[in-house]
């Protein structure tokens, strides 16, 4: 047994710098969230219920009762999707099966390791869907066979074994089929927040609100936990007898448009035909998330979204069908049917100045009349021509628009559309040999003082009190990228940090010392193509395709 463990820890050591996020970082300077209304297995562990789902292993802090960070590709997971999870108290281990093979961490999902599938024998598309262990063996179970691995490396012992007697060995829960095993669990309960439970489904508090439980736990404190395909986890309390819902995830996990309102963070983008899409408001402290879905909590509109905008006491909503409006204070969604026609779909900027709303289209430009909600005659839709826009800024008293190879700057007050030509002979104080309009301005962000554009040549900026322009490089380092989104930070009087959301990763830069730093999918982004960023202090918030990113950045800028 000692040779086994001993080869079992040589291969944790072989195979760990390959498994796990970056070893610079702390465990959760990266966080990534995404859909995870899918509950696969539960077990439960010194201080957290484990859930396996596609974002991740979950963790709910049981003595604090609140929904801890995710474990995800971003702290070394192999894969997004978990299909079973299990705490061994006898190791202090925690496993968790993907479509990978079969990872396990020794620090509670800090860090991990791999056994790959052909080490564990796998056949092609035959996953672990159950995880359990006696107090020498660990066992994974197939819809096939039942492997026996070594508890502390997972080393394959023995394919297509025989089950241990069950007095000597504890699992995680695995997926129930039929009813008939739902309800030996769930009899005698009362669900709370508006659900009802029927039948081994949960009906919610929303019109078309159904979901099947899909597994249930018992905790070694004798409490249930229960996991459902489209809605949320639940708390069985066996001494009351009833069910809390603890809502978990991202509606959607295409989280390309990001907005903040207040500490909480509009998420929201296009999915997939044939996946879950919603509009999510994640609130940033607790980790918690507020859902609208189409046909659960509104029936008018899209949940679909290309861009977001607070107009007053309202959220104006670009989509692929025109623009809708949430009111909080009234709960409610309109779509805005008197432009609906008149603008050219979809809608994938949008900028206030309080009065009006400007919506950037494949074909254009255009303003809406925020009092009256139509569309207000507009020389500058005529004058830039029916051309899709790539970006749209305002900075507080100019509309900044570009499209392809051409930068106009509206001046609000004079009702003056100024166009800066592409040999740079407007742009005054580029210096000659430096790149000027040579490509087109993707990104537009502002502070009090400057106005950044992103190229693929660098940073353009603009100081909008000496009305003087300037090249920003970094020497040759921001050259090559394409970037979709862009924020600043301002650290101290000095110091500006620009974060650039590119299709290579997201970058950051100090513009004072020229730093310049790329982050991919090897330092704990969920995916190297980043289409929004937004920063909050010393966290910047990713909008990408696999999921919203949460990096803890301040420490590493130089």
């Amino acid at each position: 047994m000692r040779g086994v463990h001993f080869r079992g820890l040589w291969l944790a050591c072989l195979t760990l710098l390959q498994a796990q996020a970056d070893i610079k970082y702390d465990p959760w300077d990266w966080v990534t969230y995404r859909f995870s209304q899918d509950i696969t297995s539960i077990s439960d562990g010194p201080e957290h219920i484990y859930f396996a789902s596609p974002g991740g292993i979950l963790r709910y802090q049981t003595f604090g009762r609140y929904w801890d960070y995710p474990i995800t590709t971003s702290q070394g997971l192999s894969d997004f999707t978990v299909t079973a999870v299990y705490y061994d108290f006898h190791t202090n281990i925690l496993w968790a099966s993907t479509s990978r093979g079969l990872d396990y961490s020794m620090d509670g999902g800090g860090r991990w390791n791999q056994v790959s599938r052909d080490e564990l024998g796998l056949r092609d598309r035959e996953l672990i869907i159950r995880i359990g262990s006696t107090a020498e063996e660990l066992y994974c179970v197939t819809p096939s066979q039942i492997i026996k691995a070594d508890h502390l490396s997972g080393f394959l012992i023995m394919p297509y074994a025989e089950p241990p007697p069950k007095e000597h060995i504890t699992w995680g829960s695995a997926l129930m089929i039929g009813t008939a095993a739902v309800r030996d669990f769930v009899d005698g309960f009362s669900a709370m927040g508006g659900w009802n439970l029927e039948l081994g489904w949960l009906n919610g508090p929303s019109l078309n609100e159904e979901v099947p439980i899909t597994t249930v736990h018992i905790d070694r404190f004798g409490d249930m936990w229960v996991g459902t395909r489209g809605g949320p986890v639940f708390h069985g309390d066996r001494q009351l007898m009833i069910m809390e819902p603890k809502p978990v995830g991202l509606a959607q996990t295409n989280a390309t448009v990001l907005e903040f309102w207040e500490n909480n963070l509009w998420v929201a983008g296009v999915s997939a035909p044939g996946t879950p899409s919603g509009i999510t408001l994640f609130d940033t402290d607790r980790g918690t998330s507020e859902f609208f879905r189409r046909g659960v909590e509104f029936n008018f509109g899209l949940d679909v979204v290309t861009a977001i905008e607070k107009v007053g006491k309202q959220w104006w909503f670009g989509t692929p069908d025109g623009l809708q409006i949430y009111e909080p204070l009234k709960d409610t969604w309109t779509v805005l049917s008197k432009v609906k026609t008149l603008i050219d779909e979809p809608v994938s900027r949008l900028e206030t100045d309080g009065d009006y709303v400007y919506a950037g289209t494949r074909m254009g430009v255009v303003r809406v009349s925020v009092e009256k909600g139509v569309l207000d005659p507009w020389t500058v839709t005529n004058d830039i021509g029916r051309w899709p826009l790539d970006a749209l800024w305002w900075d507080g008293s100019n509309l900044w628009i570009s499209s392809r190879q051409h930068l106009w700057r509206w001046l609000a007050d004079a009702d003056f559309l100024y166009q800066y030509g592409s040999f740079g002979e407007e742009l005054t104080g580029i210096q000659q040999g430096e790149s000027t309009l040579m490509s087109p301005v993707t990104a537009v962000v502002s502070s009090e003082r400057m106005v950044y554009f992103a190229d693929e040549f660098g940073l353009l900026l603009f100081n909008k009190i000496e009305g003087k322009w300037d090249r920003y490089s970094a020497e040759s380092k921001l050259v090559g990228f394409h970037t979709l989104d862009m924020d600043v930070a301002t650290i101290d009087d000095s110091t500006t940090v620009a974060w650039l959301a590119t299709t290579k990763g997201a970058v950051m830069v100090n513009l004072r010392t020229g730093f310049v730093r790329q982050f991919g999918t090897r330092d704990g982004l969920p995916s190297k193509q980043i289409s929004a960023v937004r920063v909050e202090g010393d966290q910047v918030w990713f909008g990408t395709f696999e999921g919203l990113c949460r990096f803890k950045w301040l420490r590493y800028l130089q």
